[in-house]
This record gives C-alpha cells, sequence and structure tokens, in this order.
C-alpha cells in the first residue's frame, strides 16, 4: 500500500505521487485512492499541514517532500481525485 503523511501525521492511501517540473516551477502531483474532493482540498490547503509530506510504500519510506504548500489544482480523473501543490520557498 502506498501512503502520503502530513506534517501533523495524518495519512491518506494514494494511487501515485511524484514532482513535474513546469518551467521553473515544482509541482507535486498526488493521485488518492478515496476521500472525498472536499475533505483532500480542505487536508491539502492547510499550509502548516502540507509543509513537509512523506511518501510511503509497503511501510518504508520512499520520499519527503518540502516546501509544496500552495494548492494550485484539484479534480477527479478515472474516479480517482488528484491534487497539484506548487513548491514555494522552505
Amino acid at each position: 500500500m502506498r501512503l502520503i503523511k502530513t506534517a501533523s501525521g495524518k495519512e491518506y492511501p494514494i494511487v501515485f505521487c511524484g514532482v513535474l517540473q513546469q518551467s521553473s516551477i515544482n509541482e507535486l502531483y498526488i493521485k488518492f485512492v478515496e476521500g472525498s474532493l472536499i475533505e483532500l482540498v480542505t487536508a491539502f490547503s492547510d499550509e502548516d499541514e502540507v509543509s513537509v509530506l512523506y511518501s510511503y510504500s509497503e511501510g518504508a519510506l520512499c520520499n519527503t517532500y518540502l516546501g509544496f504548500t500552495a494548492l494550485t489544482q484539484a479534480g477527479v480523473i478515472d474516479g480517482k481525485i488528484y491534487i497539484k501543490l506548487e513548491q514555494r520557498a522552505h
């Protein structure tokens, strides 16, 4: 199972997460297994909550993401909710 964990320790099952580079801007793309759009947008709009994010696969830490604090996009693709967070200086 893959998870994304927020700064306060909240965990969300995910399908995928990764960094996309758009020109000079880095964006973290996260596609979730479950949850409502409102719940996820609310949680990931909180700059303190997303100041540091950790991704896990099968219980092992894979990546740490710092400074992705600006929610720039959210929606649904193939029945799964996704969000994009823009990286800000940390």
